[in-house]
């Protein structure tokens, strides 16, 4: 094999050199070349169009899901603020009640 050709390199799909396409993209271990490139964009846009209809409905429906459970953590998180403001107003009187007491329990010891 002559020592240029052992430097050439090759779409990893077609197998095209790349003197025989007008470019070759490299990745990490493969390359493709602009032919198989465009040739990847023609499959992709003819895609069903009832599965793009589908995936639009899929994606509709995930949203308003989204809305519904962001209104639900806000009410969660409402109540959550609520809970702690009372368990707040609890401990409180509780503090202060038994600072009477001990406040009583001195005066009558006295």
């Amino acid at each position: 094999m002559p020592e240029s050709a052992k430097n050439l390199l090759y779409c990893s799909f077609c197998g095209k050199n790349q003197h025989e396409v007008s470019k070759l993209i490299a990745g990490p271990t493969s390359f493709i070349c602009d032919e198989c490139v465009d040739l990847c964009g023609d499959i992709l846009q003819e895609e069903d169009p009832e599965n793009i209809v589908r995936k639009k409905r899929a994606v509709r429906e995930l949203r308003k899901r989204k809305r519904v459970l962001e209104t639900e953590l806000a009410t969660v998180n409402q109540q959550l603020a609520e809970a702690r403001d009372s368990l707040g107003d609890v401990l409180r009187a509780e503090a202060a009640k038994k600072a009477m007491a001990g406040t009583t329990t001195n005066q009558t010891t006295s």
